[in-house]
């Protein structure tokens, strides 16, 4: 009985056209930089102080900017973290603040020791709660001769008032960066 094996030329035959297909896919692939780039998303930042201007380029879209700040704690954990968007002409701003809180008082604001202004809680999910305001010329001028942004919550557990400090160091340069007068 004879058995047919391939021939160890055919093996390398074999081989060699699937290595060819495999650099050929790989220039094919790679000739198509666009297509890669629309992928990437660029983030770029500039800092002001405590405040960052922050841009998001997603591919070829418009890129979308707004302010952030974020307060750490001494282990590197996000507390809670203010963000100003513009949007429709106009420039809100965001408030995240960690589950826990107690939803029917909501979170309030106010700078340096002004009377308190509460925010629209939008919705509690698994990375905090947000809570937004809308940033007319008032309060964008209290935020820019400011010194401490203050946000109030009441502990859901213990019933008591939290405040937490952020810092308006920086904020005026930042604002008229973003085009917020």
């Amino acid at each position: 009985m004879m058995l047919n094996y391939p021939s160890v030329m055919h093996l390398s035959q074999r081989r060699i056209s699937l290595f060819a297909a495999l650099v050929v896919s790989i220039a094919v692939a790679s000739s198509f930089p666009s297509v890669q780039a629309a992928s990437k998303t660029q983030v770029t930042t500039k800092k002001f102080k405590s405040w960052n201007l922050e841009c998001i380029l997603k591919g070829e879209k418009q890129q979308k900017c707004h302010l952030a700040q974020k307060l750490i704690d001494t282990k590197g954990r996000k507390i809670l973290h203010f963000k100003i968007s513009k949007n429709n002409g106009g420039a809100y701003l965001e408030v995240g603040a960690p589950l826990g809180l107690y939803i029917p008082a909501g979170i309030a604001i106010k700078v340096d020791e002004q009377k308190a202004t509460q925010m629209q809680l939008v919705d509690c999910k698994a990375q905090g709660c947000r809570a937004v305001l809308p940033l007319h010329g008032d309060a964008v001028k209290a935020f820019k001769k400011g010194s401490k942004l203050a946000v109030l919550f009441v502990d859901s557990k213990s019933g008591k008032t939290l405040m937490v400090n952020g810092s308006l160091n920086g904020f005026t340069a930042a604002a008229n960066s973003f085009g917020i007068k």
